[in-house]
Parts: C-alpha cells; sequence; structure tokens
C-alpha cells in the first residue's frame, strides 16, 4: 500500500507541474497577463496572505489582484482537466 500511495503523490505532483508549466506558457503567450502566476503562487503559497497585502507588494490596486488570481486559477482548472480527462473518459 505505501508503493501506491508514493506512487499516486508523484503522479499528482507531476499533473500540477505539467498544469503550472502550461500557465508560465499562457503567460509567455499573452493568454494570461504578465504577473498572473506570481501573483497566484504568492496567494496559494502562503494562503493567509490577504489580496490587500499581496496588492501592496506588487504596487498594484487590490481589484487587480483578485481578477489576476481568478483568471489564473480559472486556467489552472482548464490545464488540470485537460491533463485528467483521459484518465477518467469511459
Amino acid at each position: 500500500q505505501d508503493i501506491a500511495v508514493e506512487f499516486d503523490r508523484q503522479w499528482a505532483r507531476q499533473v500540477l507541474a505539467v498544469a503550472f508549466r502550461r500557465l508560465r506558457e499562457d503567460e509567455e503567450a499573452a493568454r494570461l497577463t504578465k504577473g498572473d502566476v506570481e501573483i497566484f503562487e504568492m496567494k496559494h503559497g502562503d494562503p493567509s496572505r490577504s489580496h490587500a497585502e499581496i496588492a501592496k507588494m506588487k504596487e498594484v490596486d487590490v481589484n487587480a489582484v483578485v481578477v489576476s488570481v481568478r483568471r489564473t486559477l480559472r486556467r489552472l482548472k482548464e490545464h488540470l482537466r485537460e491533463q485528467l480527462q483521459p484518465t477518467t473518459a469511459t
């Protein structure tokens, strides 16, 4: 069972790594705004960090941070769905 658990963890890490690589590609191709991935990582790397705190650090409006996080999360979900669909298709 330990082997199966470790396999699942490694698989999940790989899926997330690919999704985050695609987010960075989206940013480079202007499908996301430059800085979106960094803002998303700042928020989700430390969930206790407020949007206002991130806005102050990035010298942008709080609403810009909220929109950035939502936009990036939406794209992340799309990338995860694309990767997971073949494993869940019946």
